[in-house]
């Protein structure tokens, strides 16, 4: 396996599991309006300062997490569900 797709798939689980951790503690996941908002949330910038997300820095461009390709990650929230994707090699 090729390390951008081995770092991509590290970086999506990492953000996932965050993100979960954030809705049991806060209940839902309305309160972020954009990749950066969540990011930022996760990183502990919420109303607790709790740190639910620690993301290296060479991951990171912009406010945005970045997959494997150095691309950001797109993060939809969806009825209270998260779809965290990664534009691949190719960047499409």
């Amino acid at each position: 396996i090729p390390p951008e797709i081995s770092i991509t798939r590290h970086n999506i689980q990492q953000i996932s599991v965050a993100f979960e951790i954030y809705k049991r503690e806060y209940g839902n996941l309305n309160n972020m309006h954009s990749n950066a908002d969540a990011i930022k949330r996760l990183s502990g910038q919420n109303d607790r300062k709790l740190i639910f997300f620690s993301p290296l820095d060479k991951y990171m461009k912009d406010g945005e997490y970045l997959d494997g390709w150095k691309k950001p990650l797109s993060i939809r929230i969806i009825n209270h569900s998260v779809e965290i994707r990664s534009a691949g090699k190719d960047g499409i």
